[in-house]
């Protein structure tokens, strides 16, 4: 469990397109065994500390013969943001995928700051 200390929470949220591989025939439209792409993504922002980042798929265009297989996870969260991390195998054909995320954490209460 993640334990907030502040009385001050932020969300954050946004949306990306992770690959679009169809009309460029890339690695994952065509493509076999093991790939993988990653996408930074900066808060508009900066959190207190790492937030807690729950990533979702919002489009997903896959081939219809082959198996969906897939992994998405947050990785190397900071306080100004993060990186998607999407891996796949196999057979498995993506033309496309775009990707919804949520931060949510520690914010600085900008009535807080003092300019001395």
């Amino acid at each position: 469990m993640k334990l907030i200390s502040s009385n001050t929470i932020g969300i954050q949220s946004g949306t990306f397109t992770m690959f679009s591989d169809f009309y460029k025939v890339g690695e994952m439209w065509v493509g076999t065994g093991p790939r993988e792409r990653h996408k930074r993504v900066t808060f508009k922002e900066k959190f207190i500390n790492p937030p807690s980042v729950t990533l979702n798929i919002s489009l997903w265009d896959v081939h219809n013969e082959t198996n969906f297989r897939m992994k998405l996870q947050a990785i190397d969260i900071t306080e100004s943001g993060f990186t998607a991390s999407f891996e796949t195998w196999d057979d498995t054909r993506i033309a496309r995928m775009h990707i919804t995320w949520q931060a949510i954490g520690e914010a600085i209460d900008p009535v807080e700051i003092w300019d001395v």
